[in-house]
């Protein structure tokens, strides 16, 4: 019999080959290009080598976290769709249920950017557990349910867009901030793109596994973030 061929990986496969490989190369550049971290990669008696391997692991730690909640992280069109489908709401509505996430967007950024001055990282622990359970309430709620589900994925948008980007700010040394930013920034949106294609994949046949996998994505960032707390950022007083 002919060897059997190898299958091409499916979307969540290649999501995660691809979170994977980006991390990596995230991790090869800040450090080769000679940032200069926050927290324990200062301590004076590390050595040159016990510096980059830490360093490198933190920004591979930090990327894979970034990667799940953009993966686990539904699109609007996608959640637009479901309520035009399931008449969850008026269609003249769903721009309204659009313009309360933003507005929970705006409020959040500016209350999570705050509580991050004083209490650190740990505050995006909080705002992922909220933002989590946005899948549930858009996808199998009725109305109520969905204006609640959309006011949680406008602090998850907030989150992303304060919390994230300052705990970029606190790993790396402003003279590769910038550099920092961007392949951070290129790998979420990467991810976010190849989570949003499995979830209408599994629109179609399998609501219950879009939910699933959209709750299950993000909370698996808890941990990575705590470790990077932990260990790694700078303590708040």
């Amino acid at each position: 019999m002919p060897p059997e061929r190898p299958r091409a990986p499916g979307p969540s496969g290649a999501a995660a080959q691809a979170a994977i490989a980006w991390a990596a190369l995230a991790a090869a550049h800040v450090v080769l290009s000679g940032t200069a971290p926050r927290g324990v990669l200062r301590d004076p008696l590390l050595s040159p080598g016990a510096r980059l391997a830490l360093l490198a692991l933190e920004l591979v730690a930090q990327a894979l976290a970034v990667a799940l909640l953009g993966a686990g992280f539904a699109d609007f069109p996608l959640i637009a769709y479901h309520f035009k489908q399931a008449q969850v709401m008026p269609v003249a509505w769903i721009p309204l249920a659009y313009a309360v996430a933003m507005g929970t967007d705006a409020l959040a950024a500016l209350a999570l950017g705050d509580t991050y001055d004083r209490l650190g990282v740990v505050v995006m622990v909080a705002a992922t557990l909220l933002s989590a359970l946005f899948a549930p309430l858009v996808f199998l709620g009725g109305f109520g349910w969905a204006i609640l589900g959309m006011v949680l994925w406008g602090i998850g948008m907030g989150a992303q867009e304060s919390v994230m980007r300052a705990a970029v700010a606190d790993l790396v040394a402003s003279n590769r901030r910038a550099s920092a930013y961007g392949i951070f920034q290129t790998g979420y949106g990467l991810c976010w793109f190849l989570g949003s294609v499995l979830m209408g994949l599994l629109y179609d046949h399998f609501l219950v596994y879009l939910i699933i996998f959209s709750v299950v994505s993000q909370i698996l960032a808890i941990p990575i973030i705590l470790v990077v707390a932990r260990s790694f950022c700078p303590v708040r007083r």
